[in-house]
């Protein structure tokens, strides 16, 4: 992915949360727990990315070949 996608689709993202916290029409509630599930999923992201880092650079059988 270029840094270019990569500096639009933040942007992109950021309007769209703004827009979704500015909006008087949506419950509360909602706005909680879909705010919960974005972090969620932003925190299990970063996780499998941290552990595939960490893996990869202990691997034993990296040199391997099938």
């Amino acid at each position: 992915i270029s840094i270019g996608a990569l500096i639009f689709f933040g942007y992109a993202s950021y309007e769209m949360v703004n827009a979704f916290i500015n909006d008087t029409q949506t419950p509360p509630l909602a706005k909680f727990g879909i705010t919960l599930l974005i972090f969620g999923a932003l925190i299990l992201i970063f996780s499998l990315i941290r552990e595939k880092i960490f893996t990869s650079k202990r691997d034993k059988y990296k040199e391997v070949q099938r």
